[in-house]
């Protein structure tokens, strides 16, 4: 298996952090709002974009019209590259700020809707997140969106740009699920790479298996030690626990667990019996808690994160919490900028 190359890698955590500045109506570099806790000043901008080192000429940044404006992604090239960076959540810190309160409240609840949905709706093979495909229909259509780029992309790949697609958190999932499409939904653009950040997953086993075929050796996906996020929606292995412990307990099920919840739980595990649940896309670069990058997941691995992760959150959720972030100061970024 082929490693992620580091320095391209923090080029791309640079670039996925600038994305949430992205707004409505930012037309250049220097629009990008400042958005704590990930953008916390013009410097700070300025220094991002200094490190993506990208032609500013060839700046190009989307939010959608539709959905509350709770989709973006920004668009770069550079003589040798161009970059398609997706917006993850907005961060809860921006709650004070009234303006963005809609939207932010709106963002999270489209995390939340997880139900596996067919991928041909998107032009991809499998199941999908529910919310997350529609998060990438809404940036490909419309004026300004992802479709209307196409001829751009396209003549940046004609003229030997490296096509490289990234995203954190939310972003990430949408950078999978667009590299899929693009590759496979009639486009013909299999990008050169791809990195995500903290990435939830996007779709279930059989997206995941058509995702790693198609990216063979150029798509990775970061993940930092606890941070909660890349272990959401469950895999198949929890949702068949659950089903396996439903089954003869309906007579002695605790009375204070509503019937409603009852219901969609057995429900879910059912369906999980038909398309299977979640399941992680691209080569996991795991960064670990004795600051080492493991290559590659394996069953040991997945048992050991999820006993940290257990004993992490009993202990300390804003901790948690910290592992997640893109920023200067944090695990992502501080592990590549030592490492790269």
């Amino acid at each position: 298996m082929a490693l992620a190359d580091l320095l391209t890698a923090r080029r791309l955590l640079c670039a996925c952090n600038l994305a949430y500045g992205v707004t409505a109506d930012v037309r250049s570099p220097d629009d990008l709002a400042i958005t704590p806790p990930v953008l916390l000043s013009r410097e700070v901008i300025a220094r991002l974009a200094a490190a993506v080192d990208f032609e500013p000429a060839s700046f190009c940044a989307h939010q959608s019209s539709s959905r509350a404006g709770i989709d973006a992604f920004l668009y770069v090239e550079s003589d040798e590259s161009a970059i398609l960076a997706f917006r993850g959540t907005l961060p809860a810190r921006l709650v004070a700020d009234r303006d963005r309160l809609d939207r932010i409240f709106a963002d999270w609840l489209n995390n939340a809707r997880a139900h596996l949905v067919a991928g041909d709706r998107i032009g991809v093979p499998g199941y999908v997140h529910e919310g997350y495909a529609e998060s990438l229909n809404a940036l490909w259509w419309g004026a300004g969106g992802l479709g209307e780029l196409l001829p751009r992309i396209r003549l940046a790949v004609a003229q030997g740009r490296r096509l490289l697609l990234t995203g954190h958190s939310k972003g990430g999932a949408l950078a999978q699920l667009a590299a899929l499409r693009l590759a496979e939904g009639g486009h013909g653009l299999r990008p050169a790479a791809v990195h995500t950040f903290a990435a939830p997953r996007a779709g279930n086993h059989t997206f995941a298996n058509a995702f790693e075929a198609v990216l063979a050796g150029s798509a990775w996906r970061f993940e930092f030690q606890d941070d909660l996020v890349p272990h959401l929606p469950p895999t198949e292995a929890l949702w068949f626990a659950v089903r396996s412990a439903l089954q003869g307990t309906e007579s002695s099920r605790n009375e204070g667990f509503g019937e409603g919840a009852w219901a969609a739980l057995k429900a879910r595990s059912q369906a999980v019996g038909r398309i299977g649940s979640y399941e992680s896309a691209g080569q996991l670069q795991f960064i670990d808690w004795e600051d080492h990058l493991r290559d590659g997941d394996t069953p040991a691995l997945r048992d050991e994160r999820v006993l940290r992760l257990v004993r992490a959150l009993a202990l300390s959720l804003p901790e948690v919490s910290r592992a997640h972030l893109p920023m200067q100061g944090y695990g992502y970024m501080d592990f590549l900028e030592r490492k790269a």
